[in-house]
């Protein structure tokens, strides 16, 4: 593995893991999931939140996966940063999705951060999909096919 791609998994960690440990949209989205009271922190909720990350080649978009969402239908979020701060901007989800799809499983963000490649391994029974999303604006929307 190269060096850009070392320096590229650490950046992606350290953000999954400062979304966890902070007061930020990632952990109140993850609360949420896991329907509990209590604070989950250094802990991945039963959503799977953070296995699979992509950012930006600026680092200021952020593609982060919950495969285990809605009985493994999956989801993934997007944040952006300002300054230090991240906060989640939109909930992506397959407008096909169902129970184990593990949509999000996989997830690659373009450099500009405007377009989102996001697979799913299990949907209709294992063959896969992937799915793209561009950005209108502060919204990010599915691609038409045609």
């Amino acid at each position: 593995m190269g060096a850009q791609a070392v320096i590229q998994q650490q950046a992606q960690a350290r953000i999954v893991k400062d979304l966890l440990d902070k007061d930020g949209a990632a952990e109140r989205v993850a609360h949420r999931d896991c329907q509990h009271s209590e604070r989950r922190r250094k802990r991945r909720p039963t959503t799977y939140f953070g296995y699979g990350v992509s950012l930006s080649a600026n680092g200021s978009t952020a593609l982060i996966d919950a495969i285990g969402k809605n009985s493994f239908t999956g989801t993934a979020y997007v944040f952006s940063r300002s300054g230090t701060s991240w906060s989640q901007q939109q909930e992506l989800k397959a407008s096909d999705g169902k129970a184990a799809d593990y949509f999000g499983q996989l997830v690659s963000l373009s450099g500009n951060g405007s377009t989102a490649l996001i697979g799913a391994y299990g949907h209709n029974s294992m063959k896969r999909a992937a799915y793209v999303f561009t950005r209108s604006g502060t919204v990010t929307v599915p691609r038409s096919s045609s």
